[in-house]
């Protein structure tokens, strides 16, 4: 029974493995590197990585008898969801005797990252652009007191081709430094890409917090913001579909059926297909010279 099924795994995955060696070489001639992460703390100072990061701090101050207590936090996530997130909270309190100061902190971090679509069937060439969709909801939630400033947040995207030069771009609206519970902030954007080349993402999360402190010894004023922006992408069929209504020469395919979009680190693709799991494995595996 084991060999039986190993003989008809191996006849359901053979024509895909022939593919996915030629994908292997492409991978390795577009020679993207890692993606690119960096933080910005405010207490907390900064940092880069290649790939993902998580850094938090703490910070104190006291100045004339006011103090302010600060958390930053800086994260990334990298993957199918590439994701950025700031977050920051304070306090501030005064003693006795003290003076009513404000104290600030703020937080940023910025995922920087590449995209590629490449067909299944390997030696195919195609003379269109594929027309692609980001979309996702930039979740910014703060919340500030009647005695402290409050708190902001901003969210950015931007997409660059591979001349660097800007092909989408996104940026929330930035929330004053007021009262806020929260605010969620839906996006949507297009824009193209050739079978082959590659485009650069960078996602920014940015937020900061202001703090008066209290209006006597014993009276603490707090607030907190977070930042999180997460695009996702996808092909647009419907719009490829009115470029076939104008120009019938286009080919009449599915997108997804004959395309896959890859992200760095690892051109880690979409996982619709056998194809796309074999070189997923096989991406992991060192290869002899």
């Amino acid at each position: 029974m084991q060999k039986s099924l190993a003989l008809s795994l191996g006849c359901l995955i053979a024509p895909a493995l022939a593919s996915s060696a030629n994908a292997l070489e492409l991978y390795e001639v577009l020679q993207f590197g890692p993606a690119h992460s960096e933080t910005l703390l405010a207490p907390g100072g900064r940092d880069t990585a290649d790939g993902a990061i998580s850094n938090s701090a703490f910070g104190e101050e006291t100045r004339q008898g006011s103090t302010g207590s600060f958390e930053t936090e800086g994260t990334t996530f990298i993957g199918k969801n590439p994701t950025a997130i700031a977050r920051v909270s304070g306090s501030a309190s005064r003693a006795e005797g003290g003076a009513a100061r404000n104290h600030g902190a703020s937080a940023q971090a910025t995922l920087t990252y590449q995209i590629v679509t490449l067909p299944f069937e390997s030696g195919t060439e195609y003379g269109f652009d594929i027309p692609l969709t980001l979309f996702g909801t930039a979740s910014i939630d703060e919340m500030g007191y009647t005695n402290g400033l409050g708190s902001s947040g901003e969210g950015n995207i931007n997409v660059l081709d591979s001349n660097s030069i800007g092909v989408y771009s996104y940026s929330t609206d930035v929330i004053p430094e007021y009262l806020r519970q929260g605010q969620l902030q839906d996006f949507v954007g297009e824009f193209w890409m050739h079978p082959g080349m590659h485009h650069t993402l960078e996602i920014r999360a940015y937020a900061d917090v202001a703090v008066t402190s209290g209006d006597g010894p014993g009276s603490i004023n707090v607030a907190t913001g977070e930042t999180i922006i997460d695009p996702t992408f996808d092909f647009d069929q419907a719009r490829y579909d009115d470029m076939r209504a104008l120009d019938p020469s286009l080919p009449d395919i599915q997108l997804d059926d004959v395309f896959y979009l890859g992200i760095t680190p690892g051109f880690v693709p979409e996982p619709s297909s056998a194809a796309l799991l074999l070189i997923s494995v096989a991406a992991l595996k060192p290869r002899r010279r």
